[in-house]
């Protein structure tokens, strides 16, 4: 290729990047709740896999939550705050 092609092709993939970079930074809900219940987590030893379990919902969704990817419906949150005994916040996870 020319000179021109690659430089068409690093230009495609840095905008490309930055593409990937604001969609996945516009999705990103860093709530109240989201820190709360990683902390939860993290200070009592307790795995993902238990808590997915114990509300119970698939592994994958909690991660979501987890990874600011997607917030749990109304259900689970009060579900979450019930498990960690008010510690998690219904309401944080709009803040």
């Amino acid at each position: 290729g020319t000179y021109t092609e690659k430089q068409n092709q690093t230009q495609h993939k840095c905008l490309l990047a930055i593409v990937i970079c604001l969609h996945y930074g516009q999705n990103m809900k860093n709530t109240k709740s989201r820190k709360q219940l990683n902390e939860w987590l993290k200070d009592g030893g307790r795995k993902v896999s238990w808590l997915a379990s114990a509300i119970p919902v698939n592994r994958s969704h909690l991660h979501q939550w987890l990874n600011g990817n997607h917030t749990p419906r109304e259900v689970y949150r009060h579900r979450i705050a019930e498990i960690t005994g008010g510690a998690v916040h219904v309401s944080g996870w709009d803040e």
